[in-house]
């Protein structure tokens, strides 16, 4: 299995959740991408390294996004539309990603069954629209 790791913040918080990752995959034949400016900051050895998209293998069978609503964004930028799924690891103030309340148009649509998505789309029963 190939897992690449993206991360603009180094702090605490991020070296903890890869601390764990790295302790999970021991014996498990992982081999990890780790973003470039990232790799740097924590010192990582051992690993193979993307700087953005085009760098990022189409084999990686697995995106971990840690931080918060920007680095979620950025990560969504280096995926694009290789198929690769993304598991975030969200930090920091609750902001773009919190807001999807049972209020929100779009929760109230997904509840009535007139939403359904799909990788890159979202369909109403009126139209498609991409993301």
């Amino acid at each position: 299995m190939k897992i690449a790791i993206f991360s603009i913040d180094t702090n605490d918080d991020v070296k903890n959740v890869i601390d764990k990752v790295f302790k999970l995959s021991i014996n498990k034949n992982i081999t990890f991408h780790i973003y470039s400016e990232l790799y740097k900051s924590l010192r990582l050895k051992g690993h193979s390294l993307y700087n953005n998209h085009l760098d990022l293998h189409t084999e990686v069978d697995l995106m971990i996004s840690i931080g918060g609503d920007g680095t979620f964004l950025r990560t969504l930028g280096i995926v694009r539309d290789k198929g690769i799924p993304i598991l975030p690891f969200f930090f920091g103030l609750p902001r773009l990603t919190s807001r999807l309340t049972n209020r929100t148009p779009i929760m109230r649509m997904s509840r009535s069954g007139r939403l359904k998505i799909n990788p890159g789309l979202i369909r109403t029963r009126s139209r498609w629209r991409s993301c």
